[in-house]
């Protein structure tokens, strides 16, 4: 059995309590001592049966009351003993050492510094950088930032991404960050959330890849009667037995000779890209969630032939209207819903998923106006429906009912 520490424990613990306190901030701001119960060091210490425990805390409480740490406190009426730090600002310093924890202060002081040396051109980021440093001179930590090295490196991927034009793996981008593949990992689930929580213009999911970030390469996948040239090469993808995919590095180079269909689709799911047939439709699967460069071609097609009928198809949920939304807004195409609205749930309400309490606020926070009577059916019944489950005729777009 290893063997506890209690003076670094208790040390941690007590430390730990006065930088949740307003002392931390203010020796003179209030009379409240910082107390913390011997219960709190370890739950079995009233318990007769762990007399051992009992006394090995009791000896490391007379030593630091010795060493002038702390004082006992004594409850007569509900029989608890507490122990009070000393708050003269030396004794806390050395107790820091005895716990082998960084004071809060110097945490701070070095996090505030960085905040104040980054400039950004990028507005999302600068509001951020404010917050933070008005947040950490108010003596709170940053939920996002640990200490002064970490927020250089989380300040450093940021500045990468805004400026990230190119569609690059994660590994690779690890690599232009850190020249380290695997580094930028563990510092993911903090800018993914810096990002949702600032830049509202990304999407909720995939932020990476709105900054041409991808977990894999990046394809995207074409079907109908569309006639394009690559490198000087001829292709007539209504004339291959199947769907013809295009690396995003092809992109820029793409040029666009013809286009017969008279309906543009852009669908979200791969397995539905596949297994979709529409007639007189040029569908685009975009290989995921839309960033810059695929939007790009988009707009290719639209300033081609301005006279498509454009629609996308996705998930009846949440996530799917958000990402309707988002093309929408960042293309400034005239896209309309396609087989997402009351009729198709009603039509395949038995095959419907459960809404989930995140789906609920999400849907109730949605203002599309394209979605309003389906989001009320879908809370009513508290379902959304996946793409993949619904199949659409070839005739579709002589159907109304359908979008």
């Amino acid at each position: 059995m290893v063997e506890i520490d209690y003076k670094k424990e208790i040390a941690n613990k007590i430390l730990a309590k006065y930088e949740n306190s307003k002392h931390f901030l203010s020796l003179h701001s209030t009379n409240r001592r910082v107390l913390l119960k011997m219960t709190e060091i370890n739950k079995h210490y009233n318990d007769s049966s762990f007399y051992n425990t009992y006394r090995a805390i009791n000896e490391v409480v007379d030593e630091l009351k010795k060493e002038g740490y702390i004082a006992i406190n004594k409850d007569t009426q509900e029989d608890n003993i507490s122990i009070a730090l000393n708050l003269d600002l030396e004794k806390i310093q050395q107790l820091y050492i005895i716990a082998k924890r960084v004071n809060k202060h110097d945490l701070l002081a070095g996090i505030l510094e960085v905040c104040e040396e980054e400039k950004s051109d990028v507005d999302w980021i600068n509001t951020f950088l404010l917050e933070t440093m008005q947040s950490l001179k108010e003596g709170h930590a940053s939920p996002y930032l640990k200490d002064k090295e970490d927020a250089r490196d989380i300040l450093h991927i940021l500045k990468k991404l805004t400026r990230q034009k190119e569609e690059i793996s994660l590994r690779k981008f690890s690599i232009l960050c850190f020249h380290d593949s695997k580094k930028l990992e563990g510092y993911l689930p903090r800018v993914e959330s810096i990002i949702q929580h600032y830049d509202h213009e990304e999407l909720e999911e995939d932020v990476l890849s709105s900054f041409n970030v991808l977990k894999n390469p990046g394809f995207i996948y074409l079907k109908g009667h569309i006639v394009i040239a690559l490198h000087g090469q001829v292709i007539d993808i209504g004339k291959i037995n199947g769907p013809f995919s295009i690396t995003t590095e092809n992109l820029t180079a793409l040029e666009i000779i013809a286009i017969e269909d008279h309906h543009l689709v852009t669908i979200e799911n791969l397995t539905s890209f596949y297994d979709l047939k529409l007639n007189d439709s040029l569908m685009i699967y975009l290989g995921g969630y839309h960033n810059t460069l695929r939007r790009s071609l988009l707009l290719k097609i639209i300033a081609f032939k301005p006279s498509l009928a454009c629609f996308h198809f996705g998930d009846l949920d949440a996530g799917g209207m958000n990402i309707f939304h988002h093309l929408r807004t960042k293309t400034n195409i005239n896209f309309k819903p396609l087989a997402m609205n009351c009729f198709i749930l009603e039509k395949y309400r038995d095959y419907g998923r459960k809404l989930t309490q995140n789906d609920m606020i999400r849907l109730n926070n949605n203002d599309d106006s394209y979605f309003q009577d389906v989001i009320k059916l879908m809370l009513e019944w508290h379902i959304k429906l996946e793409q993949e489950i619904i199949d659409l005729p070839e005739d579709v777009f002589e159907q109304p009912q359908y979008f």
